[in-house]
C-alpha cells in the first residue's frame, strides 16, 4: 500500500526519498541478519537475562555492522564482473555443505565437550540426575493414565507400608527415597500425577479436558481407605505454585519460564471466580485432604515447599564457571519465606495432631550452607536438575529424614 500510494508530491514519497531512510533501506537485510546472533550470543554469554541497556547498545551496534556487511560482502557479490551466477551458486553450495558438516559434527559430539574442563562437564551432568523410572511410573495428561493401583513401588516390594503421593516434586524425591527405603527394609507405592496437587476436589483450570487430576486423586484416596496396610502417606508437591498460580522469580534475574498455572475447585468449573475465591478454595482443599487422611488413621508425612531457584541450576552454574565466578548458586532465603508464606500458614493451621509429621526442606537448604541464602549447589554438585526439581543428589539430603519418620 505504501508503494502503491507513494506518488510524486505525496508526504510518503518525500519521506521515502530522505537519504537516511534510503540508507537504512539499503542495509536493512544485513541488519536483519546481524541483530539475531548479537542478541542470542549476549544471552548465551550472560548468566542472567541481559539488561535493557545492553540489548539497546547491541541494537544500535547492528547498524554500523550491517553497513560494513552491505558494503564489503553484499555489494561485491552483486558485481557481475567479479561474481557470475555459477560462482555464486557454487560457493554457496560449498559453504552450505561445510556448515551442515560442522553442525552434524557438533551434534554427534554433543557440543564439543572437550572445549570445557571436567568441572563444568561434571555440573552439567546433574541435568540428568533424576529418577530413571519417570516414564515407566508417571501418570499424566501427556504420558497417559496410570491408575493408582498400578503405581510403581519404591524400596522393598515385599513390605509396603505406605505411599508417596504428589506431583513431579514427589518424583524428584522418588529415586533417593527408594534407595533409603531399601536400606530400612520397607517400601511405599508411588502414586503421582504430574502437575497435580495430591488432594481431591481440585482441577487444572489451564489444562484441557484430558487432564484427570481429580479422578486420579479420588482413586488414590479410595485405595488408601480400602488398604489398612498402607499406614503412611508422604505428601510432596509444588503446593505453592498451585495456590499462587504464578511462576517463580528470584528477584535476581532468574525467572521461571512457562504459562500461568491455576487450580480451582471442581465444583466451580465454568464459573467466573475472583483470585481470592480461588485461593480460598485451594486452601480449604489442602486442609480437607490432609484431615481426611488423618481421619482414616493414616500417618501423614507432609513435605513443606522445596525452594525454587528461578534458574536452571546446572546450566547456570556451568555459565558461572565459564566466567570464572566459581559456580556456587543460591537464592534469597527472604524470597523463599515471602513466596511460601501463605502455604506455610495453611499447613501450620492444622496444628499439632497425632499422626501428622512435618518435613522442612528449607531447614536443610536455606541459611545452612550459605547464610541467608537457599543453596542450589554444594561443593561443585547440583542439588537440582533444573530450576525447581531436586536432583537425586539433592533429594538424598532430605529423604533419610522422611524414612526415619516411617515408624
Amino acid at each position: 500500500l505504501i508503494i502503491l500510494f507513494a506518488h510524486d508530491g505525496t508526504i510518503t514519497n518525500h519521506l521515502l526519498r530522505v537519504r537516511v531512510l534510503v540508507g537504512i533501506g539499503l542495509i536493512s537485510y544485513s541488519a536483519y541478519l546481524w541483530h539475531q546472533p548479537l542478541l542470542a550470543f549476549a544471552r548465551h554469554r550472560s548468566v542472567v537475562e541481559p539488561s535493557i541497556q545492553l540489548l539497546s547498545v547491541l541494537c544500535v551496534l547492528t547498524i554500523p555492522i550491517a553497513y560494513l556487511s552491505w558494503r564489503f560482502v553484499e555489494q561485491p557479490f552483486r558485481d557481475r564482473n567479479r561474481f557470475d551466477r555459477n560462482t555464486v551458486f557454487a560457493s554457496s553450495g560449498v559453504l552450505a555443505v561445510a556448515f551442515l558438516a560442522f553442525g552434524m559434527w557438533g551434534h554427534a559430539s554433543k557440543g564439543f565437550p572437550a572445549r570445557v574442563d571436567d568441572e563444568i562437564k561434571g555440573i552439567l551432568k546433574y541435568a540428568d540426575d533424576r529418577n530413571p523410572d519417570t516414564l515407566k511410573c508417571s501418570s499424566s495428561a501427556a504420558h497417559g493414565y496410570l491408575a493408582p493401583d498400578e503405581a510403581c513401588t519404591l524400596g522393598a516390594e515385599n513390605n509396603v507400608i505406605g505411599v508417596l503421593m504428589g506431583d513431579s516434586h514427589s518424583n524428584a524425591l522418588a529415586y533417593a527415597l527408594g534407595e533409603d527405603l531399601k536400606e530400612s527394609g520397607v517400601g511405599v507405592h508411588h502414586m503421582w500425577y504430574s502437575n497435580c496437587p495430591p488432594v481431591t476436589g481440585l482441577y487444572r483450570v489451564d489444562k484441557t479436558a484430558n487432564n484427570e487430576c481429580d479422578r486420579y486423586n479420588t482413586e488414590a484416596f479410595e485405595r488408601l481407605e480400602n488398604d489398612p496396610a498402607l499406614k503412611y502417606v508422604i505428601l510432596a508437591a509444588r503446593f505453592t505454585l498451585y495456590y499462587e498460580g504464578n511462576r517463580f522469580s528470584n528477584g535476581e534475574g532468574g525467572v521461571e519460564t512457562g504459562d500461568p498455572f491455576f487450580v480451582d475447585g471442581v465444583a466451580f468449573k465454568g464459573a467466573t471466580r475472583t483470585e481470592a475465591q480461588r485461593k480460598a478454595t485451594v486452601s480449604k482443599a489442602y486442609v480437607a485432604g490432609i484431615k481426611a487422611l488423618l481421619n482414616r488413621n493414616k500417618k501423614v508425612v507432609l513435605v513443606y515447599p522445596i525452594p525454587e531457584m528461578g534458574w536452571d541450576v546446572p546450566s547456570y552454574a556451568a555459565k558461572q564457571m565459564l566466567l570464572g565466578d566459581g559456580g556456587e548458586v543460591s537464592t534469597s532465603y527472604a524470597r523463599y519465606r515471602e513466596r511460601n508464606r501463605a502455604v506455610f500458614e495453611i499447613f501450620d493451621s492444622l496444628g499439632e495432631q497425632d499422626g501428622l509429621v512435618r518435613i522442612y526442606p528449607h531447614k536443610v537448604f536455606c541459611d545452612s550452607f550459605v547464610t541467608d541464602r537457599c543453596a542450589a549447589t554444594v561443593d561443585g554438585k547440583s542439588l537440582y536438575y533444573d530450576d525447581d526439581h531436586l536432583s537425586n543428589y539433592g533429594a538424598s539430603y532430605i529423604t533419610g529424614n522422611i524414612v526415619s519418620r516411617l515408624r
